[in-house]
C-alpha cells in the first residue's frame, strides 16, 4: 500500500502495480482457477463495455458477471446435479473453485458497478438521477486502468467490496478527463486510526474463535434459543474481524480517505447493526458497500413496486443457491414491513416524548438487535434442513412475535385514527420531497 500511494500519480506504472499486485495476492490466498475466473469476467466485461451499444452495455455486463458468478454458486453446491446431470460433470469441472468464492462475488460488483456507469456517461445529466449523475464515466478507459480497478489490491479480498471507478482513479491520482467530476486529493494518512483499526480485527477475530463451539448446542435441550443467539452474534464478529484488518491497507493506499475510517458510507460498524435503533437502520448498515451497490445499481434502476424485492432477490442470488439465503431475504422482506407498519403505529399511541414512548424506543431496539442476530442465522447454516432446525428451536418465536406486533400495529391504526391538522398538506409535501431525495 506504500509503495502504491508513492508510485507517480497518474501513470499506467500505478495501475500496473494495483493490477500485478491484486492478481498475485488473489492466486496465493485462494489459488490460480480462483484468479483465471476473476481475470475471465473482467476482460469479457470490458469487451462489452467496448463492442456493445452504449445504453445496453451495463445491462449486458449486469446479466453476465451475475449469471458466472450464479454458476460458480451452483457448482459449489451441488445444484447442476440437480437441474442438468447430464452437463453437471462438466459445469462443475470448469465453475467449481472451492472455497472463498467471495473473489469471484466482488469482481461481479466492481465491473457491474463500472458498466452501469459507463452506459450512464452517454446519457444527458438530465435523464439521470443524483444516484447516477455522480459517478458516470464519460469516456472508457484503457485495459490496463480497468484491471487496475477491479484487482486493486487491498480490496481484491475484502473490504469495500464495491467501491465506483471514479474513486479509483482519485487514489491512483488521475486526471478527471474519463469521469465527469475531478477525483479528490488523497488526505494524509491518521495512522492512530488505522492501527486502532487493526487491533479491533484482532479482537473481533479471538471473539469469532469462540463460536463453533455454540453449534451442536442448538438442538441439544432447553438453552437451545440460548444457544442460537450465541452462534449467530459471535459468527457475526468473522466478517467485522475480517473487514477492520482490511481497512488499514485500503486507506493508506488512498481509496478513501481517512476522515471515511468512521464514516456511514463505506465502512460497516458492529454498534450500527446489532444495537440500531430499528430494523430498517440496521439492514442499511450491514456491509455497506454491498448495501451500495444494491442501492445505487439495482434498487434504483427497478420499478418503484418491485425495488425492494427486486434488491433482496438479487442480494440472495449474489450470495449464493442455498436454501438459507432466501430464508435470510425473504425473512427480511417481512420484518422490515412489520417495522414500517409499527414506525407508523407508534406516533398514533405515545406521544412524543412521554415515558411510555422512550421505553417504546428501548423496546425496539431489543427487538431489532434480536431479529438482526436471527436473520444472521440462516446465513451460517445455508442447507434446508439445518436452517429448519435452528428456527425449531427457536420454537418459531421470531415469526410469532412478529405476526402479533403487525396485529397489534394494525389494530392501533383503527383504534387511534390520526388526527388531521391544518398543515398536514405542507408537511406531507415536504416529507414527500426529503423521502424523493
Amino acid at each position: 500500500a506504500l509503495v502504491f500511494r508513492h508510485l507517480p500519480n497518474g501513470t499506467l506504472v500505478k495501475h500496473a502495480a494495483s493490477a500485478a499486485a491484486g492478481m498475485a495476492m488473489t492466486a496465493l490466498i485462494t489459488s490460480p482457477f480462483h484468479l483465471l475466473h476473476a481475470v475471465t469476467m473482467v476482460l469479457i466485461s470490458y469487451l462489452i463495455m467496448a463492442a456493445a451499444p452504449r445504453r445496453l452495455s451495463g445491462w449486458i455486463v449486469l446479466a453476465y458477471a451475475s449469471l458466472h458468478t450464479l454458476c460458480v454458486h451452483c457448482a459449489r453446491d451441488g445444484f447442476f446435479a440437480v437441474v442438468v446431470p447430464g452437463l453437471a460433470p462438466v459445469l462443475e469441472h470448469v465453475f467449481h473453485i472451492g472455497e472463498f468464492q467471495i473473489v469471484v462475488m466482488s469482481t461481479t460488483l466492481k465491473v457491474s458497478g463500472a458498466a452501469l456507469n459507463w452506459m450512464d456517461g452517454g446519457r444527458e445529466d438530465a435523464g439521470l438521477s443524483k444516484l447516477h449523475s455522480g459517478h458516470r464515466i464519460v469516456s472508457l478507459p484503457d485495459p490496463v486502468r480497468f484491471l487496475g480497478f477491479a484487482f486493486f489490491f487491498p480490496s481484491v479480498l475484502g473490504h469495500p467490496t464495491f467501491y465506483a471507478y471514479q474513486e479509483y482513479e482519485g487514489a491512483a491520482g488521475d486526471s478527471p478527463s474519463r469521469c465527469n467530476e475531478a477525483p479528490g486529493p488523497v488526505q494524509p494518512v491518521r495512522w492512530r486510526l488505522v492501527f486502532q483499526r487493526l487491533a479491533e480485527g484482532i479482537c473481533f477475530g479471538a471473539v469469532h474463535a469462540l463460536a463453533p463451539r455454540f453449534k451442536p448446542q442448538c438442538g441439544s435441550g432447553v438453552y437451545e434459543p440460548v444457544a442460537c443467539y450465541l452462534l449467530s452474534v459471535l459468527s457475526l464478529s468473522k466478517f467485522f474481524a475480517f473487514w477492520r484488518v482490511c481497512d488499514g491497507a485500503i486507506l493508506i493506499a488512498g481509496l478513501l480517505p481517512s476522515r471515511q475510517l468512521a464514516g456511514p458510507e463505506h465502512f460497516t460498524r458492529m454498534r450500527e447493526t446489532l444495537f440500531a435503533p430499528n430494523l430498517p437502520h440496521a439492514v442499511r448498515m450491514w456491509n455497506m458497500p454491498v448495501a451500495r451497490f444494491l442501492k445505487v445499481h439495482i434498487f434504483a434502476r427497478s420499478p418503484r413496486t418491485m425495488s425492494a424485492t427486486t434488491a433482496f432477490l438479487y442480494s440472495a442470488l449474489w450470495h449464493g443457491v442455498a436454501p438459507g439465503y432466501f430464508v435470510a431475504a425473504t425473512s427480511c422482506l417481512f420484518f422490515l414491513s412489520v417495522a414500517q407498519s409499527l414506525q407508523g403505529a407508534r406516533h398514533l399511541v405515545l406521544p412524543e416524548g412521554s415515558g411510555a414512548h422512550v421505553a417504546w424506543c428501548a423496546a425496539g431496539r431489543v427487538l431489532t438487535h434480536l431479529c438482526a442476530a436471527f436473520l444472521f442465522m440462516p446465513m451460517i447454516t445455508l442447507t434446508g434442513s439445518e436452517t429448519l432446525s435452528l428456527i425449531r428451536a427457536l420454537r418459531f418465536a421470531p415469526f410469532v412475535i412478529a405476526v402479533a406486533l403487525m396485529a397489534a400495529s394494525s389494530a392501533a391504526a383503527v383504534l387511534f385514527p390520526r388526527k388531521k391538522r391544518s398543515d398536514d398538506a405542507g408537511a406531507s409535501q415536504a416529507a414527500s420531497e426529503k423521502k424523493t431525495n
